[in-house]
């Protein structure tokens, strides 16, 4: 009796073992050639891994990579099953400060993928790129490739989506999602000197604002959006800046809005 009682206390320890073993499995790889870079990378809990922009056949084998000057890295992932594929190839811009990024992660199944010219193919220059994902299963996605770039994101509590292509300068993007789940923000700002800034309280509401060309002072949108399972779609285009402002409240609404000159 009291060999079977230990051998059921010594399988319940090895069990314990490899559920603990699990649960501190974090994977933090990063190869990085420059000067004057500063990274730091904190990770708690299960599943974490920060490598590198997946590539064919590679999953998230591929490493880090993170090419510059005067590059400020900051990576904070606590929870399960976290995610983070980041390749960075950016030199600081003539006069202006050094890129700066900042991706923040508490709990549940979130993946974040930020490229900033990972592949080299030109230069992402001085951008400013905040990103905090609190809860549930958020998914960020975000490349950059222009000078003096600044985006920042947060989101809260359930599903969310943050995905964001920046192929412009001077752009500017404040965007904030809580009060419940399946959020979905999309934004493709092609036109330099852009700007969005979007406050959505409330769940399964989606937005999109797409900006190109622009004037002398880029394209702008600003929204206010409280309710639920709203449909937002902003297309800005021409060669003079449009404003669009929009304030919504209510629940079930489809907003198309268009603008070119």
């Amino acid at each position: 009796m009291n060999k079977l009682l230990n051998s059921l206390i010594l399988i319940m320890i090895l069990m314990m073992s490899v559920s603990t073993a699990h649960a501190v499995d974090n994977t933090i790889y990063i190869d990085q050639t420059g000067s004057n870079a500063t990274i730091t990378a904190t990770q708690d809990g299960a599943g974490n891994a920060i490598r590198g922009i997946q590539g064919a056949g590679t999953g998230n084998t591929t490493p880090a990579n993170i090419t510059g000057d005067n590059i400020t890295v900051d990576i904070s992932q606590v929870g399960a099953s976290n995610t983070l594929n980041l390749g960075v190839d950016t030199t600081t811009a003539a006069g202006a400060s050094a890129t700066t990024i900042s991706y923040s992660v508490t709990g549940g199944n979130n993946v974040g993928t930020l490229n900033l010219n990972n592949s080299g193919s030109g230069t992402n220059e001085s951008t400013t790129l905040d990103i905090s994902q609190t809860g549930g299963n958020n998914i960020a996605t975000v490349n950059i490739l222009g000078s003096e770039n600044s985006l920042t994101a947060s989101q809260t509590g359930g599903t969310a989506t943050l995905i964001s292509t920046v192929n412009a300068s001077e752009t500017t993007q404040s965007i904030t999602t809580s009060g419940g789940t399946s959020n979905s923000v999309t934004t493709n700002l092609t036109g330099d000197k852009g700007t969005v800034t979007a406050t959505i309280i409330g769940a399964s509401n989606n937005m999109s604002v797409t900006q190109a060309g622009g004037g002398v002072n880029g394209h702008e949108a600003v929204l206010s959006v409280t309710g639920s399972s709203n449909d937002l779609t902003i297309s800005q285009s021409g060669t003079i800046d449009t404003k669009v402002h929009l304030n919504t409240v209510g629940s079930g609404n489809v907003i198309n809005i268009t603008t070119h000159n």
